[in-house]
């Protein structure tokens, strides 16, 4: 294998199909007439996990710090759970739109959307601007409640259509 070339060292595969049937209390268990009043569903789920093998050759000390540090860079940029250039701020209740939006607009900032309802500001930063750094700055100003990231969530559903 030469040096930095990926390959695939190895897998699983997993294979389940599941039958179900939705029907009508009492009028689905009717012969040939509870055919109305039930449904079948066939759910197929195919996962398949391979793992890949990137390898380094390290000729040097020196090199492996390097590779190190920018391996770690890459990992926990991908690790972010929330949008990069993006606060969620809320204000203090005594603070003024016109005054929040000057305090925006002076760290640099433009307003995306506005929550009234949580008095909330979702935010872009200026490009370039580290998301960590601008939440310490909008969390230390006294007319600030709140800053955060814009966290990224992901909602799984158990609901399946049938095939």
């Amino acid at each position: 294998v030469m040096d930095g070339s990926t390959v695939v060292i190895g897998g699983l595969m997993e294979e389940r199909e599941e039958d179900g049937i939705t029907k009508m209390p009492l009028l689905g268990d009717i012969p040939i007439l509870g055919w109305f009043f039930k449904s079948k569903t066939k759910t197929r789920n195919k996962i398949n996990l391979l793992v890949f093998l990137t390898p380094h050759i390290v000729k040097e000390a020196s090199q492996l710090s390097i590779i190190t540090e920018e391996k770690h860079r890459e990992f926990t940029e991908d690790e972010k759970f929330y949008r990069k250039g993006e606060l969620l701020v809320t204000f203090n209740s005594d603070v003024s739109g016109e005054t929040a939006a000057t305090i925006i607009s002076n760290n640099t900032a433009s307003i995306i959307n506005y929550f009234k309802e949580l008095n909330t500001y979702r935010i872009q930063l200026k490009s370039g601007q580290e998301v960590e750094a601008a939440v310490r700055k909008f969390s230390s100003l006294p007319e600030v409640q709140n800053a955060e990231p814009n966290y990224k969530f992901k909602i799984q559903s158990e609901f399946r259509k049938g095939s």
